[in-house]
């Protein structure tokens, strides 16, 4: 089997670096002016990237993925549980802030993440060729829409008791 190339390289760390970034700051505005300059620097990646990525040692490339994927991962915890992820300058408080919340686990939510790894499992170990991702977020979806998972409720604002958020939400354009 062929390694990949310097140039592969170069993009899957810039990918990741991109997801890290665009993840943890939520800012989406930056895949719109990302993309194109990647198409621009895509022809010429074989000379530039590559050559930078051939000077780092295959640890610190292993190290720098494993750490972003580990972020990546971590930060979808609140997400399983159903709790919310504070947002600071320090990571693993925040981290913490929602591992404190365990007890307030929202048991529906962690349901649908339980299933849908149970599915993609089960489709991985009949066959490698079965999109077990895909099949498992079309089930999760069209099982949400089946049961009304989402519920949006309209809330007065005077039944708001945090007045900075009702005096922004009055502020804002409807």
């Amino acid at each position: 089997m062929r390694s990949p190339s310097s140039s592969s390289k170069a993009w899957a760390i810039g990918f990741v670096l991109l997801a890290v970034y665009v993840v943890e700051t939520r800012n989406w505005r930056v895949l719109l002016w990302s993309m194109p300059l990647a198409s621009l620097f895509y022809p010429v990646s074989p000379v530039l990237m590559g050559a930078i990525v051939n000077l780092l040692s295959s640890p610190v490339v292993v190290g720098f993925t494993n750490a972003a994927a580990l972020i990546i991962g971590l930060s979808q915890l609140s997400k399983v549980i159903g709790v919310p992820f504070p947002r600071s300058d320090r990571y693993l408080a925040d981290l913490w802030h929602v591992v404190e919340q365990i007890g307030a686990t929202h048991w529906p939510t962690l349901a649908f993440a339980v299933g849908a790894y149970l599915l993609i499992w089960g489709l991985r170990r009949i066959s490698g060729a079965i999109p077990g991702v895909l099949i498992a977020v079309v089930v999760a979806t069209a099982i949400s829409a089946a049961i009304g998972f989402e519920r949006k409720v309209d809330v007065p604002l005077n039944d708001i008791e945090d007045q900075a958020f009702v005096d922004t939400a009055r502020a804002a354009p409807s």
